[in-house]
């Protein structure tokens, strides 16, 4: 085996827990609800209900057992402002991923 791929064997090995982290980050936005949750939530901070009428693919109820899905898992986080919820995205590298997906798929002509 060759010094590059040495390397690179040791660098998988060391890095088990992260790969174990980024596989559950992709499962768990690969639901399309939760992955328009989560580019929404981008944009800003927003209520379940604000949420349901823009992602329009499911009841209230859905909506809000998917942010709590979300929630435990750490992507996103909410806070009270009078008598609403809100939702916003906690995690910035989540942030990233969602920028520079927009970037490789809308911006450049493929839609999702």
């Amino acid at each position: 085996m060759n010094l590059l791929l040495q390397n690179i064997r040791e660098q998988f090995r060391s890095n088990e827990a992260v790969c174990g982290q980024v596989i559950s980050l992709f499962q768990l936005i690969s639901n399309k609800t939760r992955f328009r949750i989560v580019c929404l939530l981008v944009e800003g901070e927003f209520s379940v209900q604000e949420i349901a009428d823009t992602v329009e693919t499911c009841k209230l109820s859905n909506i809000s057992q998917q942010l709590k899905t979300l929630a435990l898992a750490g992507v996103v986080e909410k806070r009270r402002e009078q008598q609403r919820v809100l939702y916003r995205i906690a995690d910035e590298r989540v942030r990233n991923l969602i920028v520079f997906l927009r970037k490789q798929f809308i911006e450049n002509g493929t839609n999702l």
